[in-house]
């Protein structure tokens, strides 16, 4: 072959590669004409072959991209800085921009990169231009970030609307959502389920609805269901006289179709294998959904459906904490029985008065939980004083209007309660400073005890006492009017003279059910937390046995917090035991989480006894803690000298707790108390530890995730060592401090490239050398300090950073280094011993060669160069 020939030869096998890469490819010479471009380019750009070459660059890419771009003037820049840049030597100029285009079907995201080709003179020939489309990229990243706003936003706040107002935002920027709901089955095989909620909020009925939705039990394996065009499944369905194709009732879709939506989709919520309930998401057009969606709504789903029913106990709990509230107000109550029920009255009155005032709904709770307990100080009253017909005389009143302050030291030994001890202690205070305990006027009554004063003036005044009739309605709202701003707040008066009227003039005001509240007739108090608990002593004996304590409630309520604060895995496991001690009073405590291979248990953070056991390592099958990973289940050893199972890690230990933190099914590791003494714990600690375990599982796993998520963008997926990425910013990291004088001042950079890496892939396979690479990542990973850093840089090339290491040191260890891997032996699949090669390298200095990155990298590859250039001399 001549040399016309070869040349025209290898033109093409070159024109035929640009062809065939993942990336459009344009060439534009020394006058901006377009004169090659690749398929790829051809289809990015949308235009054909004809229409681009011998176009001016400029020009074409206003022409093509202008009309559709919303950062235009990124692209303006991007080549004017070309043009300008191409009288300038081009050597080692690379411009990139990036752009979003939208066509008539969908967005992308281009990434334009401008690379100068010039000769020996430095004049530019070609200029390439590739053009990568990360839009298939940036929709991954916006998923995934999607995920994790998702699951941290149904932590927010656990009350069922709330979690799904959040969720519901997030999820319609991704697909098409006008409609959602969430349906829960109260117990297996329930195959009615009920609604728990649901936007809009009349959506299928609205929250509550329950009976034939689902349509029939199913499977454990059920997926995802799909109806793209809800009134042909409902067609189809109504002929054949039997339920749609779908794992929905004709019922329910028809209630779907009566909302406006014409299609759906719905994923199941999974507890431990089991369907607890079904997610679902509704569009008002047809064929909004695919199983591409459940890239983004897979993930959502697990971890929605651990927050519904975190949410689902959390309500039970707050019904069981209110009920315990009831059966304490309900030990004054009933010493008297002319004023039983007055609890419940002030309760209701004073949440009316909060609502129509305006205040958040949690403060609106507050305040009616405060009116249940606003004379719980009665305990303390004799008898002969709280129950006599008459007046009371001087010094029983003096015993009597201590019961405020009797009350508010109940609450505050409560622990939890203590919230409400401020409204109880103020109650009897007057606007004009006239009352008691303290004497405070106007704006130093807490705003509750102002509500309370008033509605336990109102409830007094209409009702019937030993000692005076009960005063007909108008003339106790007049009596309010007439001593407002002497004993009452105007502002409190008004607002229960508004809900009075609206309540008497509106039968379908919200208040409507307040005549009942002003007769005194038996209570509801509504949706909310009292209205469910019940209503006598004989009724809170079966609760009590099972209420959450306050302190529980109290761990549960930081925890979530810190579920929406804290992402960093380290930050969340010391908060999540500093909120362990604090709260719950355990001082030494520890969390053990599984390694990356799952053959050791590590302490990972500790507390107490612990901190001079943390990274201790537990092997598989070691001590109780892996018996409790294995099984699941708590365990209370009361003490350690005597069971054979206990693993001696930590000294001065006598009895502990190990808790399963588990999510889903899934056990991510142990909460761990200890205490110095035998027998230091009861089955009260047990349970406690129990019920927050699960919360602290939950953290746990939004923490880890974005812990993985963050590793995966840092680390190389083949040889868990640093990527190319991570290791520039850790040596910009490094140059930095030691400008500041934080760091060493000298710095080496280790450049190394693999002799030879291609023999082994052409002889043993492409696995096998992948197998190398591995094996010379564990060498370097080992071979180094702990503060150094060791990365792949990309193929077969590594680069270490040693701060404070001279670059002869550094060339020598990194010789021992290659010298270890090259003794040890490594076979294949097939049992075959693959010749594993040595390495060249390059080192450079901070500040000998350089002081910044770009300088040294390239110092450091130039000497690597060098290097191999010797080796393959010396072995031909």
């Amino acid at each position: 072959m001549n040399q016309p020939d070869r040349l025209a030869f290898w033109y093409e096998v070159f024109m035929m590669t640009l062809n065939g890469i993942d990336l459009g490819v344009l060439l534009v010479d020394s006058m901006d004409c377009i004169t090659f471009a690749n398929s790829k380019a051809v289809s990015l750009l949308e235009c054909s072959k004809h229409a681009i070459l011998g176009s001016r660059f400029g020009d074409f890419m206003e022409k093509v991209f202008a009309p559709h771009i919303s950062n235009h003037n990124d692209l303006a820049q991007w080549l004017e800085m070309l043009d300008a840049a191409s009288s300038l030597s081009m050597e080692d100029l690379h411009l990139d921009c990036e752009i979003e285009y939208v066509n008539n079907i969908e967005k992308r995201i281009l990434k334009l990169l401008a690379i100068p080709v010039s000769n020996a003179a430095q004049n530019r020939l070609k200029t390439v231009i590739a053009i990568h489309d990360l839009s298939g990229q940036r929709k991954a990243e916006r998923i995934l970030e999607s995920v994790s706003d998702a699951v941290r936003e149904m932590n927010v706040d656990l009350r069922i609307d709330e979690m799904l107002n959040r969720l519901f935002e997030i999820v319609r920027h991704i697909v098409d959502a006008d409609a959602m709901a969430i349906l829960w089955s109260s117990s297996p095989g329930n195959a009615g389920g009920v609604i728990l909620g649901s936007i809009p909020v009349d959506f299928l009925g609205g929250a509550g609805i329950e009976g034939l939705l689902l349509g029939g039990t199913h499977e454990q394996g059920l997926l995802v269901d799909i109806i793209a065009d809800v009134e042909h499944s409902l067609d189809n369905a109504r002929v054949r006289e039997e339920q749609a194709n779908s794992l929905f009732s004709t019922v329910f879709l028809e209630k779907v179709q009566q909302a406006g939506m014409q299609s759906l989709i719905a994923l199941p919520l999974k507890l431990f294998g089991s369907v607890s309930g079904i997610w679902v998401t509704a569009s008002r057009k047809r064929n909004s959904y695919n199983h591409a969606d459940v890239t983004f709504l897979g993930p959502v789903s697990e971890h929605l459906a651990v927050a519904v029913k975190n949410a689902v106990l959390l309500h039970r709990t707050r019904a069981m904490y209110s009920a315990a509230v009831r059966a304490l107000a309900a030990t004054v109550d009933i010493r008297d029985t002319y004023t039983l029920h007055h609890s419940e009255n002030v309760a209701a009155i004073a949440k009316i008065i909060a609502t129509e005032m305006g205040l958040p709904r949690e403060e609106v709770e507050i305040i009616e939980l405060a009116g249940l307990v606003h004379d719980i100080g009665k305990v303390g009253i004799p008898d002969e004083i709280l129950n006599k017909p008459g007046p009371l005389a001087p010094s029983e009143m003096a015993v009597m209007t201590h019961h405020s302050v009797l009350g508010a030291t109940i609450l505050e030994r409560a622990g939890m309660l203590s919230d409400l001890a401020p409204m109880v202690l103020h109650h009897h205070e007057w606007h004009n400073g006239s009352g008691y305990p303290a004497g405070l006027k106007g704006g130093q009554i807490p705003t509750g005890a102002a509500i309370l004063s008033v509605a336990d003036a109102f409830d007094t005044m209409i009702s019937h006492r030993i000692y005076k009739n009960a005063m007909p309605l108008e003339g106790a709202v007049d009596e309010l009017r007439r001593c407002a701003g002497g004993q009452f707040d105007p502002a409190v008066v008004n607002a229960l003279g508004k809900a009075v009227q609206e309540a008497l003039d509106d039968p379908g005001s919200k208040y409507n059910w307040l005549r009942n509240v002003l007769r005194a007739e038996e209570l509801g108090l509504g949706p909310d937390v009292v209205y469910y608990g019940p209503r006598t002593l004989a009724e809170q004996q079966g609760v009590s046995r099972d209420a959450i304590t306050s302190k529980e409630l109290s761990v549960i309520f930081r925890i979530t917090q810190e579920m929406r604060r804290l992402l960093d895995l380290d930050d969340l496991l010391n908060h999540i035991l500093y909120i362990v001690s604090t709260e719950m009073h355990y001082s030494d405590c520890s969390i053990l989480l599984p390694d990356e291979e799952g053959d050791n248990l590590v302490m990972s953070a500790g507390l107490g006894m612990s901190q001079n056991s943390l990274g201790l390592k537990i092997p598989r099958g070691t001590g109780i803690s892996w018996w409790v990973m294995d099984h699941g289940q708590p365990q209370n050893v009361p003490d350690v000298g005597v069971d054979e199972r206990h693993y001696e890690g930590t000294p001065g230990v006598a009895s502990e707790v190990y808790v399963p933190l588990e999510v889903r099914g899934k056990r991510l590791g142990v909460l761990l108390v200890q205490k110095a003494e035998k027998y230091g714990f009861t089955p009260t600690d047990v349970r406690l530890l129990m019920a927050v375990a699960g919360h602290i599982a939950s953290a746990l796993e939004v923490a880890q995730l974005h812990s993985q998520v963050k590793k995966a963008a840092e680390t190389d997926s083949l040889t868990g060592l640093h990527n190319r990425r991570s290791t520039v910013t850790a040596l910009a990291g490094f140059i930095a401090d030691a400008r500041s004088n934080k760091g060493p001042g000298c710095i080496a950079i280790v450049l190394l490239d693999v002799d030879r890496l291609k023999l082994v892939n052409d002889n043993y396979g492409h696995l096998a050398g992948d197998r190398v690479l591995v094996h010379i990542a564990e060498h370097l990973s080992r071979g180094f300090r702990s503060n150094d850093i060791v990365g792949r840089f990309g193929g077969d090339e590594f680069i270490v950073l040693l701060p404070g290491v001279s670059p002869e040191l550094a060339g020598n260890r990194v010789k021992q280094v290659i010298s270890g891997w090259l003794d040890a032996k490594l076979m294949d699949s097939l049992g075959r011993e693959i010749p594993v090669p040595s390495a060249s390298f390059g080192v450079s200095c901070y500040p000998i060669d350089g002081i910044e990155t770009r300088v040294l990298m390239a110092t450091a590859d130039n000497k690597l160069l060098a290097a191999k250039s010797k080796t393959h001399a010396s072995t031909r």
